[in-house]
């Protein structure tokens, strides 16, 4: 084989979260000998991914075996709910936007995937190392055709030809130049970052605090949009709306799963307030007893923060933020904007996979979805490969088809994202994102 040319019949994954796990089963069917790299050496998030009905079957098709065993873990979700300053009694969370209002338009099937109830929520870190274990017994098959690298961190590099070696950093080791290498490595992708793919942001960042709370809240998710006015003490707070999401789970041992929106004006709020800002957020989110129950309930929610994930007592530099006490991976606090990348893909066997390739719009286990969603465009993908097409046009369409999607996506985020905005610049931002898709500035 000359030097710089793909291998044919080789792919590598990068990533072993949900999103990675499923594009190496998907490769592994179209007949694909498929090397996974994962830098962490354990999982350690306990935030409660939403299985949606669309995910379920994506996984089902891939392997009914991981199908049984995630269903085994994962709790029906009996109340999915949302309340807000404009409506008084609670309505599916899935069906209306941040206005209240329905969502309207002809649904694509981005909007159809996210307007599907819920069915089971799991946590991450459960559902990974499940997903984890399954690919080894099948990496420990008679003839597999999949090995996994744990550890090593994954490094591209460029060919003459158009293609990118895969290297592996702390291990010296060339694993050549594989016909497809799939980048699923979450929103904060290091390699992405390292291949230089520009990212177009469509919003300014809304920011979260978040924690794992070991109070029970049975097997449910709330939101409530509310005043931030009600989570504070300073009456000089100006006002602003903010979404606040509980996540339980049907064993009490599993805890719950609470986010917060933070506005940007109390990002740089005092640890102790921020501890406040976050007590209160999680008591209106489990029904604010009155009385003594608050009391105890409040108790509680503070025992169980401080042992698992301590507010900062030193001020961060942007967020007021949680950090992981001790040895546990408990909370932590995130930045979200509407955004996608330009073209998810790089060189003639390089595409970029799930969250990594951007987001439109911060539904609870949205990125899963979407990440289920690009398997459609990686196995046309893979086939086109097979029929020895043209490997750069392939991968541009791929990107093609992945960067339209999470405009797609952006356009079911824009009512969510600027609730208070008029609808001409609602129509406004819409075409924005529209010129970007027919690649204009």
């Amino acid at each position: 084989m000359e030097e710089g040319r793909p291998e044919a019949g080789q792919a590598v994954v990068s990533g072993l979260g949900p999103n990675g796990v499923a594009a190496a089963l998907e490769l592994l069917k179209r007949g694909y000998r498929v090397t996974v790299v994962e830098k962490r050496s354990k999982y350690t998030r306990p935030i409660h991914l939403h299985l949606r009905s669309t995910y379920l079957q994506d996984i089902r098709r891939l392997s009914e075996e991981l199908f049984q065993r995630l269903m085994a873990i994962a709790t029906p979700i009996e109340e999915n709910s949302r309340t807000g300053s404009q409506a008084c009694d609670p309505v599916p969370n899935y069906l209306q936007d941040r206005r209240a209002t329905p969502r309207e338009g002809e649904p694509c099937p981005v909007w159809s995937r996210l307007s599907t109830p819920p069915e089971r929520h799991v946590r991450l870190d459960n559902a990974e190392r499940l997903f984890y274990e399954f690919l080894q017994e099948k990496a420990a098959e008679h003839d597999s055709k999949l090995t996994i690298r744990r550890g090593p961190v994954l490094q591209l590099q460029p060919t003459p030809h158009g293609y990118y070696r895969v290297l592996l950093q702390g291990e010296s080791e060339d694993l050549g130049v594989p016909a497809l290498v799939v980048i699923a490595e979450g929103g904060k992708s290091v390699t992405v970052r390292d291949l230089g793919l520009e990212s177009v942001r469509f919003s300014y960042p809304k920011y979260f605090m978040s924690a794992h709370v070991t109070v029970p809240f049975g097997p449910r998710t709330r939101r409530i949009d509310t005043d931030v006015r009600e989570l504070v003490d300073d009456p000089g707070v100006t006002p602003a709306e903010v979404s606040l999401w509980a996540s339980g789970h049907g064993d009490s041992n599993e805890g719950t799963w609470v986010v917060l929106e933070v506005p940007e004006a109390l990002l740089h709020q005092h640890p102790d307030q921020a501890e406040e800002y976050f007590l209160k957020g999680a008591l209106l989110l489990m029904g604010a007893p009155v009385g003594a129950a608050a009391k105890e309930l409040r108790a509680k929610i503070k025992e169980t923060l401080h042992k698992g994930a301590l507010l900062s007592r030193k001020r961060g530099a942007n967020l007021p933020g949680m950090e992981a006490a001790s040895k546990k991976t408990f909370a932590g606090t995130f930045k979200f904007e509407q955004q996608c990348l330009r073209f998810p893909a790089a060189g003639k066997n390089v595409v970029v996979l799930g969250d990594a390739a951007g987001m439109g719009h911060h539904a609870l286990s949205s990125g899963l979805e979407m990440g289920a969603y690009d398997l459609v465009a990686l196995g046309v993908l893979c086939e086109e490969l097979q029929r020895a097409s043209e490997p750069k046009e392939c991968i541009a369409r791929y990107a093609e088809a992945v960067r339209n999607s999470r405009l797609r996506l952006l356009g079911l985020g824009m009512n969510e994202y600027y609730p208070d905005s008029a609808a001409g610049r609602l129509r406004m931002l819409h075409r924005a994102a529209e010129l970007f898709g027919e690649g204009e500035s």
